[in-house]
């Protein structure tokens, strides 16, 4: 019923409101009188933890596209134009629930995962900081690149340049599905336009948040090619979003056993049926036991042991 409903959500053939409310309640803990959105948890930690959380929330805010366009205007020609009043009005206006949520294709924004699994991103990126975690980062399935750069966005707030961020995608829109991979039949996800986002105009998203800069690489091409022939050694953040089965098959073959201890594999779409059943095959085929946790309605994510 959820991962059918959720297919339903993500294609946009389900009611907003109800998509909606599915991934608000999803992403939510009983403690013992009320629900908790898990966001407002992760949300509470980020900023009693982060060194720059209301930069971070300003940087979410913009890259989902619910900021006044003055405001966006004056992030992308000078950050210095912007008065703490500015940017403290901004973080704390509400925010549609569908941005919160991450259940539409937006028209402008640089991403589409919702301001709950960029909560999360952070969280996981500051943590592999504060923690060391050995190996660079990389977000497979990057759409208009949003969540790649929130993460070279955090790293360059720190003065990290040691770590290079990996933007892996086809630039070409999602595969047709392959014969081999039964869970993929009859998917259509290679049918939408609004997913095939050209390698140029990723570029130039980086270049708008001044973060197109050697720490970045990109690696253009299907998974299957790209990611068995990459100089990556080691990697602390690996981010799927490859929605089908065998998208996120090759990922997971081509880069798991790279992720460090102490690393976080996050995955978009784990409530998309293909997607689920790559990630609980592979993880028994390895016998990996590490828990998954709940993200909100799509997301899920799991720290390395």
């Amino acid at each position: 019923m959820a991962t059918h409903l959720f297919k339903k959500i993500k294609t946009g053939l389900y009611n907003p409101r109800l998509a909606i409310r599915y991934v608000l309640q999803r992403g939510s803990i009983f403690d013992g009188k009320k629900f908790i959105p898990v966001f407002n948890l992760v949300k509470e930690h980020n900023q009693r933890n982060s060194k720059h959380s209301d930069y971070f929330d300003l940087c979410k805010r913009v890259l989902t596209d619910s900021v006044d366009p003055i405001i966006k205007k004056h992030f992308f020609e000078n950050q210095n134009q912007l008065t703490e009043t500015e940017i403290k009005k901004t973080i704390q206006s509400s925010v549609p629930e569908n941005i919160l949520a991450g259940t539409v294709w937006p028209k402008n924004a640089h991403t589409m995962i919702g301001l709950i699994r960029l909560e999360n991103l952070q969280f996981c990126v500051e943590d592999v900081i504060k923690n060391n975690v050995e190996g660079d980062m990389i977000e497979a399935g990057v759409w208009r690149g949003g969540a790649c750069i929130f993460m070279r966005l955090i790293l360059k707030k720190y003065e990290i340049n040691d770590k290079i961020v990996y933007v892996a995608d086809s630039f070409e829109g999602l595969p047709k599905p392959d014969p081999k991979y039964q869970n993929d039949d009859n998917d259509i996800h290679h049918t939408y336009d609004i997913l095939q986002v050209s390698l140029e105009k990723v570029k130039q998203n980086f270049e708008l948040y001044g973060v197109l800069d050697k720490p970045v690489m990109f690696l253009k091409g299907w998974f299957k090619d790209t990611l068995k022939n990459t100089h990556i050694q080691k990697l602390s953040i690996l981010r799927l979003d490859g929605d089908m089965y065998g998208s996120t098959m090759d990922i997971l073959e081509n880069l798991y056993d790279k992720v460090s201890s102490g690393g976080y594999v996050i995955v978009d779409d784990y409530m998309l049926p293909p997607c689920r059943k790559a990630i609980e095959d592979f993880r028994k085929d390895n016998d990996i036991h590490e828990p998954i946790i709940e993200i909100d309605g799509s997301g899920v994510y799991w720290k390395k042991l």
